[in-house]
């Protein structure tokens, strides 16, 4: 919904409304259209703020599992990989795979 809400303008907003107000009525909140699309603002705004308290600490843990598949895959990586380097260039040799060559 906060998608929607941040990319339409505020004349293409029916349809989030109607789902705010399906979500609403299942919570036995009964309300119209016109209710719902004066709450979208609001409610954009709160889900803006409960995210950006959260955010720093979805960053760490997307981190953490980069880090982790990292940590789990470096062994694997220096077993099969040989790295030669040059001032232009650097070779990864594979064991029993050949040879790549990059920058």
């Amino acid at each position: 919904m906060c998608g929607n809400i941040a990319k339409h303008n505020f004349l293409r907003l029916n349809r989030v409304a109607s789902q705010l107000q399906e979500v609403l009525t299942k919570q036995n909140v009964v309300i119209d259209i016109g209710e719902a699309l004066l709450t979208l603002e609001d409610l954009y705004e709160k889900m803006r703020e409960i995210f950006s308290y959260h955010s720093s600490t979805i960053a760490e843990s997307l981190n953490d599992i980069r880090w982790g598949i990292y940590e789990y895959l470096k062994p694997e990586f220096r077993a099969i990989v040989t790295c030669t380097s040059s001032t232009t260039l650097t070779t990864l040799t594979w064991n029993s795979r050949g040879s790549v060559t990059g920058i």
